[in-house]
């Protein structure tokens, strides 16, 4: 627990925390070590999706995805949308989703229409810029590159100390790229900085991979 203190957290609260995530199915105890649910692990892979470089060949093409039923719960509405967010689509209208036809085929839930094709009456660079609030993206993308560099710089100058700063910062930049749209180069705006941040990101996961080793090598066992 010595790790949850180094974020400021007792070593009681942590303990806490892992009992109710047992409680609450998030967390599976065995044998004195914790296991990630399947809920979490599709997330996490989720995750690492968002960490692969898009692959720039692109085609024109676009998909299309498009709900089929008139009639769904609040709760069905929810999860179309979420499933299409976490595919890394934008939401051109309510129900109809597009995203350039970049990266790995998209999985959509039940229900759904998935086509492939040209788009025709619409520029792309405007298509993007109206499925995706691509200023805040390029705001927040510039400003977490930023911070991971000086995470970087601290974790050289101090693993042990600068180990929480680190890891609030790449968790924040995961989030990051497992939102921003795939976007290849041709519709990419000025300024996009999806690719330095992550190549950043990889740079600071070694330097706190280093931080840990010392910190675990350190005596703090418990």
């Amino acid at each position: 627990m010595a790790f949850a203190v180094s974020f400021g957290r007792p070593a009681g609260t942590a303990r806490t925390a892992l009992s109710r995530m047992v409680a609450a199915g998030d967390v599976v105890a065995a044998n004195g070590a914790y296991e990630l649910t399947e809920r979490h692990l599709e997330r996490q892979r989720q995750q690492d999706a968002g960490l692969q470089v898009v692959d720039d060949r692109w085609s024109g093409q676009w998909h299309t995805a498009i709900a089929v039923a008139d009639q769904r719960t609040v709760a069905e509405r929810r999860h179309f949308r979420s499933r299409l967010a976490a595919e890394r689509f934008g939401e051109l209208r309510p129900d109809i989703w597009l995203r350039p036809a970049v990266g790995p085929p998209p999985t959509v839930p039940a229900g759904t229409i998935l086509t492939t094709g040209p788009i025709d009456g619409a520029d792309p660079t405007d298509l993007v810029a109206r499925l995706w609030p691509i200023d805040e993206l390029i705001a927040e993308g510039i400003e977490l590159r930023d911070a991971l560099e000086a995470d970087r710089r601290a974790l050289d100058d101090d693993p042990t100390n600068a180990l929480p700063a680190a890891f609030t910062t790449s968790a924040a930049t995961v989030r990051h790229l497992r939102t921003a749209p795939m976007l290849p180069v041709e519709l990419q705006p000025d300024g996009w900085p999806t690719e330095d941040l992550r190549r950043r990101y990889r740079e600071v996961v070694q330097a706190v991979q280093a931080g840990l080793q010392t910190f675990f090598n350190n005596d703090h066992t418990t």
